[in-house]
């Protein structure tokens, strides 16, 4: 807990030179760094009125975190070499959108093409603040610059006045709230944070060890921005992953609190045992693990058929591939290891092994993948097959895991088109994969007419296909299976081969011609589930 706490009030034209001088410095805690220029001015006018607007809560501490190196347009300074900066915990966005109107900087904002000048008026005539210039008014930098007189000394009298009482209230009168938190951890600090924050943002493990990791000069959320902008389709993975790869490697558990009894070295991947990661190991190791987790992102599209993230059920095995990849000192894995990792990949997936909190079932994991690595056979004696009854009942709902993981057995097929026999870019042709992006192999419209007792399995998954529904609307219509692949054969002389990409090949595609619903879903269901327990490697 920290060692002591103080109540104190700040005054604004202290906060400003603290800023200016990099002796008050900004966490890189929040995103938006600056509130947009609306909130800021409304700010500077309960300011002026007097109105309270919150607690600052200011740490001080001898460790160095990741700070906004500038706002708008203006670089901030480093301290003096002979002091420590303290940090702004609560009062962030007040502190950054104060100085931007003090220092009239520009400032870009995500869902603006230009930047923003952070001027905020003081009209005289109304005695407030506003986004417009008025016809009598000046600028908060003039109110509390040093050569004020420059700016009021031309004004009327009676403006004269209202520029001087509005200067002492800014600068003389209002009392800025402070607490000062010193001697405390930056886990406790954060924790601070993370209570007290008004917008309500939880940091992330990321966030902190981003903050951990500058104390050795290292911009870990930059460097990581770079790598994700390189994965495109699986970019938005959770940067908390590459780094619950490195915690596996390199931070062993106690074997006396674990209760293990295999004499095996464990490592954990808690939030505990991230945040035990020295900094200078994220610094030196970040080549390596950047290079894993390409390796491991590029194994689930090559090897495991999957070409996006918006596919992937669970995110944990990206991690425990990386493991892998970092084990195996970056080489690519012999044919037995892939062989392993992919039945890995599929039976977690089958079985819902990172439903819930992952972390534990994780750190059991990685002791298989470290046996991968050293070239060993494994087993997964937690696999579990799924059922035709299973994908038969189940419906379309990007919430559950079958659902995710019936799709990715799809995608790995590369399926074609049906019309032209050419390949669906799957990664790209479906946005978000909604209901209506995919193809129902008997459409409602039919389904509807024929028996309206055939609706209630319209969204089965065994009626579900990844072919694109907007390109063959038209042409398919209300058409059943056996009229429209009919009409598609005719010009594509290899629809047999789209068919078997679908897994509607065989025995199943006599059911399809003959629109036979219920036969068709019944074996279709089993042939997904045959090749789905094939490649977990689990028999049913």
């Amino acid at each position: 807990m920290p060692k002591r706490i103080e109540i104190n009030t700040l005054q604004l034209t202290h906060i400003l030179e603290d800023v200016e001088k990099g002796l008050l410095k900004i966490p890189r805690f929040q995103r938006e760094v600056v509130w947009d220029l609306n909130d800021s001015v409304k700010l500077l006018d309960s300011v002026y009125r007097g109105f309270p607007i919150g607690c600052f809560v200011i740490w001080q501490t001898s460790e160095k975190l990741s700070d906004v190196r500038s706002i708008g347009n203006l670089s901030l300074p480093e301290p003096p070499a002979n002091q420590l900066p303290s940090y702004v915990l609560d009062g962030q966005q007040r502190v950054t959108s104060v100085f931007a109107c003090a220092k009239e900087v520009e400032v870009r904002h995500k869902n603006r093409k230009t930047p923003v000048k952070y001027v905020a008026w003081f009209d005289l005539d109304l005695k407030e603040f506003t986004n417009d210039k008025p016809a009598n008014g000046v600028t908060f930098a003039q109110l509390i610059a040093n050569n004020y007189d420059k700016y009021r000394d031309h004004l009327s009298e009676a403006h004269k006045e209202v520029f001087s009482e509005a200067r002492r209230r800014l600068t003389e009168e209002y009392k800025f709230a402070g607490v000062t938190v010193l001697g405390c951890e930056i886990e406790e600090a954060c924790e601070i944070f993370e209570r007290i924050n008004n917008s309500g943002k939880k940091l992330t493990i990321f966030d902190l060890l981003v903050a951990k990791a500058y104390a050795v000069d290292f911009d870990l959320r930059e460097s990581w921005r770079k790598v994700a902008k390189e994965l495109a389709v699986f970019s938005g993975i959770n940067p908390i992953l590459p780094m619950q790869a490195l915690s596996l490697l390199t931070v062993k558990l106690d074997p006396d609190r674990t209760g293990s009894s295999s004499g095996k070295e464990k490592f954990g991947c808690h939030k505990r045992h991230l945040l035990k990661i020295p900094p200078e190991d994220i610094k030196v190791c970040w080549k390596e693990l950047q290079d894993s987790i390409r390796l491991a992102i590029d194994f689930l599209r090559t090897r495991i058929g999957v070409p996006t993230l918006k596919l992937v059920p669970y995110e944990a095995p990206i991690a425990l591939l990386t493991l892998f990849f970092m084990l195996n000192k970056r080489n690519g894995p012999t044919e037995l290891q892939a062989e392993h990792l992919a039945q890995y990949f599929w039976a977690s997936c089958t079985t819902a092994r990172y439903a819930g909190s992952p972390e534990s079932t994780m750190e059991e994991d990685a002791l298989a993948i470290r046996e991968i690595a050293a070239g060993k056979s494994v087993s997964w004696s937690w696999a579990k097959g799924i059922t035709a009854e299973e994908i038969l009942d189940a419906r379309y709902d990007r919430r559950d895991a079958r659902v995710q993981t019936i799709l990715c057995l799809l995608a790995s097929k590369k399926p074609l088109s049906f019309k032209s026999c050419t390949e669906i870019p799957v990664a790209t042709q479906f946005s978000e994969f909604n209901a209506t992006e995919l193809h129902h192999v008997f459409p409602r419209g039919w389904l509807k007419k024929a028996d309206k007792a055939f609706l209630a399995r319209e969204h089965s998954l065994a009626n579900i296909c990844l072919a694109p529904s907007r390109e063959q609307r038209h042409e398919i219509g209300f058409k059943p299976p056996g009229e429209y692949l009919a009409m598609f054969k005719a010009t594509n002389p290899r629809l047999g081969d789209c068919l078997k990409n679908h897994f509607m090949d065989g025995e199943i595609e006599p059911l399809l011609m003959s629109n036979s619903f219920e036969s068709f879903l019944e074996h279709r269901a089993e042939a997904l589930a045959r090749a789905l327990n094939a490649k977990a490697g689990v028999t049913t």
